[in-house]
């Protein structure tokens, strides 16, 4: 198996003379040939990502980044190929919200480069497996248990059986109380995102039946909530974990596997099928579809969007510690909140908000400086949480999981949501580290020992 550890050249890996050379190259003969901007888009990609590809986590972010811009914008400009409904007023800004995102992306992909990694001199982090286990126990039962009382508020079995619900559960079904139990229910997802895997992790050592059979009720608590973004999190954060000491590579195939069956299944039920087509085929393109819409939520955004800047305001809202309900600030510059208003969706109509990305956000708050900007510095940020996985592989895959945690909410999060993750995020990060704080053996236990 490939080694996914770091290993970096002493000098930068981005050499800019070559870089420039090689861009100015691709641009020339792209434009001689008269060749569409995506084709240009993805040449240029190509060339940054390799200048900086190394053997670490951050490549894959990056070809992952880059192809789901490309993939989620193509999916638009063929949309009448696989005969799915198409508006034509998004498809006209498509073209300039792919541009929003190639930028932001190569921006990133340059702050990835030309930023150094260094050694991390830690001390090694020495956990308490029992306790651990009885931690994440506890927090994965609060949490099933918090989705379970959610379902059993807004009557989930019975929608399941008359077809009389939304994807997300929208006011129309759930009636006044719908704001707080999505809060709830983001709260249990983003405590079993980071419990769930922790268990599995330690099922591994210990084959405890009682942490198996939790963590598979809770995957599928989070499975039936089709929120995408967390099942992507708990399963590939716990699969990628695994492939840095390629362990049980079949187990981790067929738990892909069915997740992705499960989850593609619940996506057939709960998202409109909105096509002219009784055709299996086109149906299951455009639920496939429905599942990478980010190009084209921002290009229904700019379509309607009057062009007002938000000067970092749905990024402060985003970190507002008071509640939507009780604060007008937030509940008017939050992101989801934004992009129904600038869409024309009624609030209490049900989702999140439009999916635009996190360059998406940076484009509504300071146009093209904020999107380039955003993106050299995550790249940054993404270079030097290399240097931490390098430091936490050899003590261990629980020691390894925070980090690769990391990246995967800064691939399923972050950067597809923006700012809207934010809180959830946070409360991700404030139980990991509650978890991991209260397990650490102290210094002079470890010495006794």
């Amino acid at each position: 198996m490939t080694d996914l550890t770091t290993t970096y050249p002493r000098t930068m890996p981005l050499k800019p003379v070559v870089l420039t050379c090689l861009a100015l190259s691709v641009v020339l003969v792209s434009v001689i040939a008269q060749l569409p901007f995506v084709v240009i888009a993805i040449a240029i990609l190509i060339t940054l990502v390799v200048q900086v590809a190394d053997r670490s986590l951050g490549t894959v972010f990056l070809i992952v980044a880059s192809l789901h811009a490309t993939l989620s914008y193509l999916s638009i400009i063929l949309g009448g190929v696989i005969g799915a409904h198409a508006d034509s007023n998004v498809a006209a800004f498509a073209l300039e919200a792919y541009q929003v995102y190639f930028f932001g992306i190569a921006a990133m992909i340059i702050g990835y480069g030309v930023s150094r990694s260094r050694t991390v001199s830690w001390r090694p982090l020495v956990l308490e497996p029992g306790r651990i286990d009885s931690l994440t126990l506890g927090l994965s039962v609060a949490g099933i248990l918090l989705i379970a009382y959610v379902f059993n508020q807004i009557g989930f079995v019975q929608m399941v059986l008359t077809g009389t619900f939304d994807r997300y559960f929208g006011e129309a079904q759930v009636g006044p109380s719908y704001t707080l139990y999505q809060s709830l229910l983001r709260k249990a997802l983003a405590v079993l995102g980071i419990t769930i895997p922790i268990l599995l992790l330690r099922w591994q050592v210990s084959r405890s039946k009682y942490l198996l059979a939790t963590a598979c009720v809770g995957l599928i608590a989070i499975v039936a909530t089709a929120h995408r973004g967390y099942v992507a999190v708990t399963v590939l954060s716990f699969v990628v974990t695994n492939a840095f000491y390629g362990r049980n590579r079949k187990a981790i195939v067929i738990i892909v596997l069915l997740l992705a069956i499960a989850f593609f299944s619940a996506q057939a039920v709960y998202v409109n099928i909105d096509t002219n087509s009784d055709n299996l085929l086109v149906n299951t393109a455009f639920v496939l579809r429905s599942a990478s819409t980010e190009v084209n939520d921002l290009a229904w955004v700019l379509a309607e969007w009057n062009r007002h800047w938000y000067f970092g305001r749905t990024w402060l809202a985003g970190v507002w510690p008071v509640p939507a309900t009780m604060s007008k600030f937030k509940d008017t510059y939050v992101l989801p909140s934004v992009t129904k208003d600038v869409a024309g969706i009624p609030r209490d109509a049900g989702g999140g908000g439009l999916r635009i990305s996190m360059f998406g956000e940076a484009y509504l708050n300071f146009g093209y400086l904020g999107v380039v900007a955003l993106g050299l510095v995550f790249g940054v940020v993404v270079r030097k949480t290399n240097s931490l996985i390098a430091w936490a592989k050899p003590q261990g895959p629980l020691v390894l999981f925070p980090f690769i945690f990391f990246y995967m909410v800064a691939l399923c999060q972050t950067y597809l949501s923006g700012s809207a993750t934010l809180a959830d995020a946070i409360l991700s990060c404030l139980v990991m580290s509650f978890v991991y704080f209260s397990s650490t053996q102290r210094a002079g236990a470890v010495a006794a020992r």
